[in-house]
């Protein structure tokens, strides 16, 4: 996977974080990773990474502030 998710495995379990993997439509292919914490129940984005943990591309960081609104009118 080549990437740090592993260290998240226990705040998962517990429902402390939530972690979203963003794929390529087309192919399936792993762009990457999101990663939302809660803090007083309200979901906060707190990782948004590329492939093996490179920067996030475009399409990474316009998934994660989507996925951040949508999360914020459930939780809101």
């Amino acid at each position: 996977m080549r990437n740090c998710l592993v260290d998240f495995r226990e705040d998962c379990a517990h429902g402390n974080v939530e972690i979203y993997s963003v794929r390529d439509p087309g192919t399936g292919k792993r762009e990457g990773c999101i990663g939302f914490g809660f803090e007083g129940g309200f979901p906060l984005l707190f990782e948004a990474k590329g492939f093996a943990n490179t920067p996030p591309g475009s399409g990474v960081r316009k998934v994660a502030r989507a996925l951040a609104r949508r999360l914020h009118r459930k939780w809101g």
